[in-house]
């Protein structure tokens, strides 16, 4: 090939490359493909949920102070979240509706009902709130279902 031929092989390179670039479809794929698998990577991460950074304060009001004793236990050292569980000694109605309020009005996260017909029964009350709607969890009362009681709830 001679000069004046590579010379215009590389006029004409130029001019295809410089229209490319400036094309619309060339300045979507380069910047809003690789933003939306960056989106696409962050999407999990932001619906997986931060672990709380204070401990999750609990109320497990019971009758019975050893029953409510190993539940506490158990909760100190579950692996599903970080709670600090208050033993009360208090299973009233009148107890009941103040611990409601305190779920309510988010001084406590929620509290295991632990009265004499749930333990009688083996089955358990775990009551939360979840923005404005209050969740009500019944559970068996043993080892497997405790670690994850926080996590389940029903209407």
């Amino acid at each position: 090939m001679r000069f004046e031929e590579l010379r215009t092989l590389a006029l004409v390179l130029r001019r295809e490359y410089v229209d490319r670039v400036r094309s619309v479809s060339f300045l979507v794929t380069t910047f809003a493909v690789p933003a939306m698998f960056l989106a696409l990577a962050a999407f999990p991460i932001l619906f997986a949920g931060a672990p709380p950074s204070s401990p999750e304060r609990v109320v497990l009001a019971s009758g019975l102070a050893e029953p409510a004793r190993q539940i506490a236990d158990t909760l100190r050292h579950a692996r599903t979240g970080h709670y600090v569980p208050e033993i009360v000694l208090n299973t009233t109605p009148q107890e009941h509706a103040q611990l409601t309020a305190m779920v309510r009005d988010s001084r406590i996260e929620g509290f295991l009902w632990l009265d004499s017909a749930a333990l009688r029964s083996g089955r358990i009350v775990y009551t939360q709130c979840l923005g404005e709607r209050r969740n009500v969890a019944v559970m068996p009362a043993d080892d497997q279902h405790l670690p994850g009681i926080l996590r389940i709830s029903e209407n």
